[in-house]
């Protein structure tokens, strides 16, 4: 998973997030971009600790 496509699930999640509407497709498809978009926040988090980490020692 590289920087960029990180960045463009994000930008994807925002996106959907400003159009939220209440159907239930949405709603589905709004709760999976979410997830996705948890998974690459999880992912760069766990980059900068292991570059901080690398640093450190």
């Amino acid at each position: 998973m590289t920087l960029n496509s990180i960045r463009s699930r994000a930008s994807k999640y925002l996106a959907c997030e400003a159009t939220i509407s209440f159907d239930f497709t949405s709603r589905a498809l709004t709760y999976l971009d979410f997830r996705l978009y948890q998974e690459a926040v999880l992912h760069v988090l766990k980059i900068l600790c292991t570059i901080k980490h690398i640093r450190e020692s």
